[in-house]
């Protein structure tokens, strides 16, 4: 949450304070300024001319804040110069950990996504890590000419046992020779005494495949299963920074050993760690996931587990949910078939009903609860495939079904009804859909200023990537699925176009590609990046601050649920209907606190 030390007319999160400039020389200029976090700031944008010396953050602890500064300057001498930020400490000396510092790369948008609000251009999407003191690399800037701004990311993290109050950091640009102060930015930063919740109250399935990354890494599974584990938590931690969780862990599918018993509480193999270790370090008490998703494949560890070798595949979901349940008691446990992923004819229907007869017999076998997921909605698309209705735990609508259901004139309601039976219904945004019935009564809409369902993509606003779990409060819809986030077509380098999804000679940008892999070494160097490790990108960060607005107003609902429906009735009603401007959000936030702390 962003609130600037010193009023202004200009709005939060359009308002960018600049600091003063030095000028040694024409060639040699700087000038240093600092933006809030859903501000884009572009590579060659120049820097307005607003003044203020700080930019002020407010956080809950165990809580993540972003803050940019901004060097503008010609890239040469940008790329000579050292940036470190000091340690933060309060009034009474009490300390406050060193930001994780990232410098911002652009990836151009080559082909505008359909509908696309904001042009085909570069845009700040990538985060490298940055290590204190050091300098960029030149080729970091692309090769533009002119003024060129070096944007540093610092992603401030309050820990659970932080003592509240008032902290302040530098971010000291110095020359490297003799070590001299040329120009700094201040950010400010406040503490409330609440804390956020180790794991996440909104769940989430967000797609992160082993494969890719495996072969991204140059790691074999087989051969280099300890490394690839290590490689797949840099992986895991970036999405628990967000609040946001995969779907299969990896390395968390017990094999059976020769005599059939499932592998368990021992390596599974001469390079793999145990399962009973994966799931208790991410699911169990110290973890920060809140789900784990049971590993059961329709070819593996059986080849036929629907007929031939059912009832072996009872007695392995069911032995493997006990076994999890003991090691993460408060994790809910959940059973999806990610071959029938989005189900859309007939066989795959009953196909559905098949494994949910398979989960719900191991779940009275084992006496624990097993979810089962599907990526569809309670109505059926076509009748005479009858109804997953009595299948399905967990249901995950695209968020433009989920908008025709619950908020269009024609809408059956059909999400409430499922949730007051018990279920729960999650949603998922991907590409840029607008169904018949939304172009029947709204027509389509201004994709820069209307609200209407989420969509994730480069060249759309930033607040896209942060409303969705303010609709899903609003609708009590309970977890987000996202299909991936480490996606692109093979012939395309992510780094260099940000069309990670084309279909039917369309492109979607950067839609299921919310982390990078390595920076290249031809855009840090090859000291840089053979120390490189996965890139998150700025949506993601975004989608982290929607998360963390969800555990903001879970908090004031537990202590005034009237005025928390209030407040989360200014930023969101529905999928149509959501405030636009990042501005509302931060005031809302602001709300928030205050009445926490009354």
């Amino acid at each position: 949450m962003h609130i600037p030390s010193k009023v202004y007319a200009t709005t939060i999160s359009t308002m960018i304070c600049v600091l003063t400039c030095v000028s040694v020389s024409a060639e040699q200029s700087i000038k240093v300024w600092t933006a809030p976090a859903m501000t884009r700031v572009m590579l060659t944008q120049a820097a307005p001319d607003i003044t203020s010396d700080e930019i002020t953050l407010h956080m809950c602890r165990n809580e993540w804040e972003s803050a940019q500064v901004i060097i503008s300057g010609k890239a040469d001498f940008l790329s000579q110069l050292h940036y470190r930020i000091e340690i933060l400490s309060s009034e009474n000396d009490t300390k406050f950990l060193t930001p994780t510092i990232y410098q911002e790369f652009d990836i151009p948008v080559i082909k505008s996504s359909p509908r696309a609000p904001e042009k085909a251009q570069w845009y700040p999407d990538a985060l490298v890590p940055f290590a204190n003191g050091s300098k960029p690399a030149l080729a970091s800037f692309r090769n533009q000419p002119g003024v060129v701004n070096l944007r540093l990311w610092l992603d401030f993290h309050s820990p659970e046992n932080q003592q509240p109050g008032s902290y302040v950091a530098r971010l000291l640009v110095t020359d490297p020779a003799d070590k001299s102060l040329i120009e700094e930015a201040r950010i400010a930063v406040t503490v409330l005494p609440e804390s956020l919740p180790n794991k996440p109250s909104l769940k989430s399935y967000f797609g992160l495949e082993e494969h890719r990354i495996a072969r991204i890494h140059g790691l074999d599974r087989n051969k280099n299963g300890s490394e690839l584990a290590l490689v797949m938590d840099s992986y895991y931690q970036l999405l628990a920074d967000s609040r946001l969780q995969p779907g299969l862990i990896f390395a968390s599918s017990p094999p059976l050993d020769e005599n059939n018993q499932l592998v368990w509480d021992r390596p599974a193999s001469d390079t793999l760690p145990a399962p009973e270790k994966i799931v208790k370090k991410y699911c169990g008490s110290e973890g920060r996931f809140n789900s784990f998703h049971l590993p059961m494949w329709r070819d593996y560890p059986f080849a036929d587990p629907l007929a031939s070798n059912r009832a072996q595949a009872i007695a392995y979901l069911a032995e493997l949910a006990n076994l999890a349940h003991r090691t993460a008691p408060d994790a809910d446990l959940f059973f999806s078939v990610g071959q029938l992923d989005e189900p859309d004819t007939a066989e795959a229907y009953q196909k559905i009903r098949a494994w949910s007869a398979l989960v719900r017999e191991a779940a009275v076998m084992a006496e624990t609860p097993i979810k089962f997921f599907v990526t569809e909605q309670p109505q059926s698309q076509e009748s005479e495939w009858g109804t997953l209705i009595g299948a399905v735990d967990i249901w995950a609508p695209h968020v433009m079904w989920a908008w025709e259901d619950l908020e269009s004139k024609s809408g059956k309601r059909l999400i409430q009804e499922r949730i007051k039976a018990g279920e729960e219904v999650w949603c998922y945004p991907a590409l840029a859909q607008f169904r018949d019935q939304w172009k029947q009564e709204k027509g389509l809409p201004d994709m820069a200023g209307d609200s209407y369902p989420p969509v994730w993509l480069t060249d759309y606003p930033a607040v896209q990537y942060r409303i969705l779990p303010w609709i899903c409060a609003a609708h009590g819809m309970t977890g987000i699925h996202y299909w991936n986030t480490f996606e692109w077509p093979n012939d395309i380098d992510p780094w260099e176009n940000a069309g990670s999804f084309i279909i039917d000679e369309e492109t979607f940008n950067g839609d299921g590609l919310l982390i990078y892999p390595p920076a290249p070494a031809r855009l840090v160097g090859k000291e840089k990046a053979a120390a490189m490790k996965p890139c998150p990108s700025i949506r993601l960060k975004w989608i982290r601050d929607g998360m963390e607005d969800y555990e903001h107003l879970q908090l004031l609902r537990k202590k005034n649920p009237v005025v928390a429906k209030a407040i989360r009735d200014r930023i969101a009603r529905g999928f149509a209907d959501w405030q636009t401007s990042p501005d509302k959000i931060n005031t809302a936030r602001i709300m928030i606190s205050n009445t926490l702390n009354r």
